[in-house]
């Protein structure tokens, strides 16, 4: 049994079979890589005082069972706000792009408003069976799920407790970030709405947003918000283009007393192309 996620060999990581995904064999999980690269990031021109509030992942193509290469760098950075990229390679290929935001952390007083019960703990959940996969190790065995709801074969919704039963990478400390980030990706299969020894349902992307006790927002509570546009345009001469536009915007908490919940209209303009 391996005893790690991933091995390090010089600048080389190496993945284990503990990354493993269920959908092939070759592949890995999306969850062991996405903490790899995150754990990387986060060390980028590190600052005191901030915390890494989302992180975004484009997976381009599956992740193989190969040797991977890290590279990270500070997109822009200002006094309060770092934007921070890195890229997951293998064989020469990009495999995995992200991008994280980081921002400055302040102690902020106030009334903290009525939470929701937080759900059952994992004292209170159990093992599932996890899909037939066809291997005794994988990302199912690094991982410890216990369900409080559902089960991996289970449809419908789902709640479920993660931890890792394993270092991500040998002989390396586990960060925070990369106890969430290995988890995260878990969500289509830990809850879905198909069966899956019919439907494959493989998220091309992974977006998180992580909080520390306060997350502002700026929508509130009940607040419902729609716009929709559709446009089409015609070129009835040489770089001359008949356009059309319908749109609507529809708030039911509309922000002035006299306003309307539901606006829309038709725009028709000609437009001209310059060509070069």
């Amino acid at each position: 049994m391996p005893d790690a996620f991933f091995h390090r060999d010089g600048d080389l990581y190496v993945p284990t079979e503990l990354t493993r995904g269920p959908w092939s064999a070759q592949a890995q999980h999306g969850g062991p890589p996405a903490a790899l690269l995150a754990t990387a990031m986060e060390r980028t021109e590190g600052r005191d005082g901030a915390m890494m509030v989302r992180a975004t992942f484009e997976m381009l193509k599956p992740i193989p069972l190969a040797p991977h290469t890290l590279s990270t760098r500070v997109l822009s950075a200002g006094r309060s706000v770092q934007l921070i990229g890195g890229v997951l390679s293998s064989g020469g290929e990009e495999i995995l792009r992200a991008q994280a935001v980081r921002m400055r952390l302040t102690e902020v007083p106030f009334d903290e408003p009525p939470l929701s019960p937080p759900p059952p703990g994992p004292d209170q959940g159990k093992p599932a069976p996890f899909f037939p996969t066809g291997h005794d190790v994988g990302y199912h065995t690094g991982m410890e799920v216990l369900f409080v709801r559902g089960g991996f074969i289970e449809q419908g919704p789902a709640i479920a407790w993660l931890r890792m039963r394993h270092a991500l990478v040998a002989g390396e400390p586990i960060a925070p970030l990369a106890r969430v980030l290995i988890a995260a990706d878990s969500g289509n299969g830990v809850s879905s709405a198909l069966d899956y020894r019919h439907f494959i349902f493989i998220n091309p992307d992974l977006t998180v947003n992580l909080q520390e006790k306060l997350f502002f927002g700026i929508t509130q509570k009940g607040r419902i918000r729609q716009d929709g546009q559709l446009s089409f345009n015609w070129k009835f001469i040489q770089d001359f283009y008949i356009n059309l536009q319908f749109y609507h915007n529809y708030d039911n908490q509309p922000p002035g007393e006299n306003s309307e919940r539901l606006d829309y209209g038709i725009l028709f303009f000609l437009s001209y192309k310059f060509s070069q």
